[in-house]
């Protein structure tokens, strides 16, 4: 019968094999290089998206939860959705 717990290892193996610093920036660069496209791939978006990426992972790291860099990410995206909409609002194309 198969488990129904979550796979645990690529967080798990992040911080044993690599330390936390190396796992932490290794994963930031996958999520920038991950969301490149979203920003056709120009590559300063992919860097500051990385550098959100390496926040969140510290504070995951930090605090042990995926709770708290959850909601960094909410916020995150809140505040560049705001930004975007009140762009539109005062410059409409």
């Amino acid at each position: 019968m198969a488990s129904r717990r979550p796979v645990r290892l690529p967080s798990t193996f992040r911080y044993v094999a690599f330390g936390a610093v190396a796992g932490i920036l290794a994963t930031a660069a996958l999520f920038g290089a991950m969301h490149a496209p979203e920003y056709h791939k120009v590559w300063q978006y992919a860097v500051l998206i990385g550098g959100a990426g390496a926040v969140f992972g510290y504070v995951r790291y930090r605090t042990g939860s995926t709770a708290s860099s959850t909601f960094m990410h909410i916020g995150y995206n809140l505040i560049q959705f705001v930004a975007m909409w009140v762009r539109s609002s005062v410059h409409p194309s």
